[in-house]
């Protein structure tokens, strides 16, 4: 039954009217009814758009959980801000050996976990070990592989375990000391050490509880704030650590996340001043409102939308087949009218401009702009895979994670394929923790994706595709393409660095177990009053003026340590609205 019939019963069309009613005067003008006693202190308040799948740093990996856990666990390095890709955090000094390969942190002896007790080198070793360990499952494990000894630790049996373990290259000096020994030197390891992989555990509360450690009841975290509620599908609120080692500098006494999919109801609840910060793109139907207002940015980010291929799935397993469905995608179209917030078209896979060494990345191959000749090429394919004209093509599912732009994409390109291929698919949406464990699992035939760099670097993206990632998730692998990116890793000219990523690129492109479709840009909506947010609004000049003087990080980490509210400001913008 859909909404038109459902609302057709006078019965349920008064309630509806009567629960709008009260939700819009519980909101009210200046946010949701909880917001009198929420918002006591100085409160940021903002939109996540999904429940994190997970709070276990060693298990997550997601864009929705690296918000969170910024929010309750700092690492050895943490997000700097003003354009500082990386500053020390739990660490209070960082040397490296001359050869680069050693790098050695002294941890600050006032760093805490929320419970008062110490945070210590062996909390990392622990941290490192379990996610490393094949049993844990993560799926980002491979970010450590730089480690010595961390890849045969992730691909050991468990018999050789202990002994894999004991030829780590991290280990805790004293309490207060740690020692990485990588198996090359990694210029950006420093900037690497940000990510939430390299996030310490406490070792007690995990030995003890397991798994259970995330429970409310049992979770203790090291960062600026610490989790007080959690109310799936609503919001998590978090206040100020106490035992924090920074805690004084910490402007913010409170942090709230609220959870909703819907972008129409996102925009409501941000111009209703129920937040103060919407992170997630706004809808289509209202960028005409917002496009000349003060509140919306639009940023450089570091990430790529796509679709990925289960490639030992018939028909997908044919290259010819993967690679016909890439081509019949008009990605000006999506980009340009679909999106409409300034991304570009991805021709390619890794985004122009992304950081190599002291330059930058271009590729050298891409996929034609005329999609004329596209289209002829891809029904060229697909006769030659066995499908002329579509025929004989089975029905397929898109998998995506429920939100409306992610809806409209798929749709778009499923009419493409069948308009230009005679091919058809289904969209099939799900809850975002679904929807994560159908990719890890390679539960589906085409899927909704979307790769967020961890680091300014093009590693970042292309370690995505080696055949052991644990983020692969399509099953494709090429033995060529592994060897160009571990070859890279001992590349110590910068130029010959590039070749091999260009030319393993070029095999990625080729073989299409992937097709790009844009990249992003951050677009967002942030309050005129919000201090210390980077890229923020400056003189109503949408973030323009921060943008231009490099003030702003392409992978759109806003540290929660900087973010304060102007409250003087915040009255006066509440006065005038």
């Amino acid at each position: 039954m859909n909404i038109v019939q459902v609302l057709k019963s006078s019965r349920i069309f008064i309630l509806f009217c009567l629960s709008v009613a009260l939700t819009f005067s519980a909101c009210g003008k200046n946010g949701n009814q909880n917001n009198t006693q929420e918002d006591e202190g100085m409160v940021f308040r903002f939109l996540n758009e999904q429940d994190p799948a997970t709070l276990d740093v060693n298990k997550a990996t997601g864009v929705y959980e690296n918000r969170i856990l910024n929010i309750m666990f700092e690492g050895l390095t943490r997000y700097g801000n003003e354009g500082v890709a990386a500053e020390l955090g739990n660490a209070e000094r960082h040397e490296t050996s001359e050869d680069g390969k050693v790098h050695t942190f002294f941890l600050r002896k006032d760093a805490k976990w929320s419970d008062g007790s110490a945070v210590t080198a062996h909390d990392y070793v622990a941290s490192y070990r379990r996610i490393l360990n094949p049993t844990t499952g993560a799926q980002y494990a491979q970010m450590l592989y730089c480690i010595a000894g961390a890849a045969e630790v992730n691909q050991s049996k468990p018999d050789k375990m202990k002994l894999e373990l004991e030829k780590l290259g991290v280990k805790a000096l004293d309490d207060y000391t740690l020692e990485f020994t990588l198996k090359y030197p990694v210029p950006y390891f420093f900037e690497l050490t940000t990510h939430y992989t390299f996030f310490p555990i406490p070792r007690k509360v995990v030995e003890k509880h397991g798994d259970s450690w995330t429970s409310k009841k049992n979770i203790i975290s090291n960062g600026a704030f610490v989790l007080k509620e959690r109310v799936l599908g609503d919001k998590l609120v978090f206040e100020k650590n106490p035992h924090y080692w920074q805690k004084d500098a910490i402007k913010l006494d409170k942090v709230i996340a609220y959870t909703t999919k819907d972008h129409e109801t996102q925009y409501r609840m941000f111009q209703s001043n129920a937040v103060d910060w919407l992170c997630s793109p706004v809808s289509k139907s209202v960028y005409p409102k917002v496009k000349d207002n003060s509140e919306w940015l639009a940023a450089p980010y570091l990430g790529t939308f796509f679709f990925s291929f289960n490639t030992k799935k018939a028909p997908f397993n044919d290259p010819r087949v993967r690679r016909a469905l890439s081509l019949a995608i008009d990605r000006e179209v999506i980009a340009k009218t679909i999106t409409d917030a300034g991304e570009l078209p991805a021709y390619s896979y890794v985004p122009k401009g992304t950081a190599m060494g002291s330059g930058k990345y271009t590729p050298t191959y891409e996929f034609s702009k005329n999609y004329k000749e596209n289209i002829k090429e891809a029904k060229k394919l697909l006769a030659e895979a066995g499908f002329p004209g579509g025929k004989g093509f089975p029905v397929f599912n898109i998998l995506y994670n429920i939100n409306d732009q992610n809806k409209r994409i798929c749709l778009v390109a499923s009419n493409m394929w069948d308009r230009h291929l005679g091919i058809k698919g289904k969209l099939e949406n799900n809850e975002w923790k679904t929807y994560l464990d159908k990719l890890k699992n390679v539960n589906y035939d085409i899927a909704r994706r979307g790769w967020i760099g961890d680091y300014n670097d093009a590693y970042t993206f292309m370690e995505l595709w080696m055949s052991s990632n644990g983020n692969n998730h399509t099953h494709w692998g090429n033995a060529d393409y592994d060897d160009k990116i571990n070859k890279s890793n001992y590349e110590s000219d910068l130029k010959n660095r590039l070749v091999l990523f260009q030319s393993a690129e070029e095999i990625l492109l080729e073989e299409s177990p992937i097709i790009p479709i844009y990249f992003y840009v951050a677009d967002q909506m942030v309050k005129p009053y919000v201090r210390g947010f980077y890229p923020r609004i400056q003189n109503g000049d949408h973030g323009k003026a921060d943008i231009a003087g490099g003030k702003f990080n392409v992978t759109d980490n806003h540290p929660f340590n900087y973010i304060w509210i102007d409250q003087e400001a915040k009255k006066k913008y509440m006065q005038g609205n």
